[in-house]
């Protein structure tokens, strides 16, 4: 399932552009509907797509990042907020929350990973890789980053409930596949076999996995300290569509919601459901895939 990058071929532009061009040249993430194969793609261009290592902790120091969008995480277990931030005076105010680096590098020195959240709303260039694949790719895609100590894991074998790609930054990563056979859900999950491997690999710098959403899967640092970029890649589920439904139904008959307050109780869901019937009767899917995708695109940011 490897895929190598010729090295003779680099791709001209910003990090993200460099990256999808690169995943594109080996069929990977092609742009439309087609479904994602399990690869692990080699030799990939990430210079630029995020801090390296050595940046982090500066980073930590001199930005306003606070909880949540940086968090700390050992074997899945979540360390409470006080264990890693510090109280700030900004503009004149106290505000709690931010991160503190000597609490980090403490709690890293002990096999605690730091989490990285939604950073597409804070690093250009993940900003622009998200938007991008959203424009080409019916996906709501959030991002995250683990910055993870030698020999440990962040989290525990575990399913996402959307493809993953997950593009190594630095150091080495062990990755261990298991067998889905008997769960093909695509909800998040703990519960799996962990002695049906189907697949053991180690990846490093410039590396990327692809895993098809519900893929049982594992991952742990080797000899070094590991930075990946993490990707998930969500599809509308059909919770998702009637919430996207629910949109298009209030926007196309918004005097009858607007003036909801008027009617008796017993009217209401008559008005929804001549309301639902209605919309249903013109319903265009692609203007319903839109809305619901804007919906899930919003929360994930």
């Amino acid at each position: 399932m490897s895929v190598a990058a010729d090295p003779a071929t680099k791709p001209a532009g910003s990090a993200a552009r460099r990256l999808i061009a690169d995943l594109h040249a080996r069929d990977v993430l092609v742009p439309g509907d087609r479904p994602v194969r399990p690869s692990v793609v080699t030799g990939i261009d990430v210079d630029g797509l995020f801090f390296a290592p050595a940046e982090l902790m500066g980073l930590l120091d001199r930005s306003l990042l606070r909880w949540p969008y940086v968090t700390v995480v050992h074997h899945g277990a979540t360390s409470s907020i006080g264990e890693f931030t510090r109280t700030r005076n900004v503009i004149g105010h106290r505000r709690d929350g931010f991160v503190d680096r000597a609490k980090i590098r403490a709690l890293m020195n002990k096999g605690v990973s730091v989490k990285f959240n939604s950073i597409s709303h804070w690093h250009r260039p993940v900003r622009e890789l998200v938007t991008a694949l959203e424009a080409q790719h019916p996906w709501a895609v959030s991002s995250y980053a683990f910055w993870t100590p030698p020999a440990e894991s962040g989290m525990l074998p575990h399913r996402d409930p959307g493809h993953v790609v997950a593009i190594q930054l630095a150091g080495r990563k062990r990755w261990q596949l298991f067998d889905a056979v008997d769960d093909e859900r695509g909800t998040p999950g703990i519960d799996v076999d962990l002695s049906r491997v189907t697949d053991d690999f180690v990846v490093s710098a410039g590396d990327v996995v692809v895993l098809p959403h519900g893929t049982p899967h594992a991952a742990h640092a080797l000899d070094e300290e590991s930075l990946h970029l993490t990707l998930t890649l969500t599809e509308p589920s059909a919770i998702d569509l009637l919430e996207g439904f629910r949109q298009v139904t209030v926007e196309s008959d918004r005097p009858t919601f607007v003036e909801f307050d008027k009617l008796s109780l017993d009217e209401r869901p008559s008005a929804v459901i001549a309301a639902m019937r209605a919309r249903v009767h013109d319903l265009d899917t692609t203007a319903w895939l839109d809305a619901t995708l804007a919906l899930m695109r919003e929360k994930t940011g």
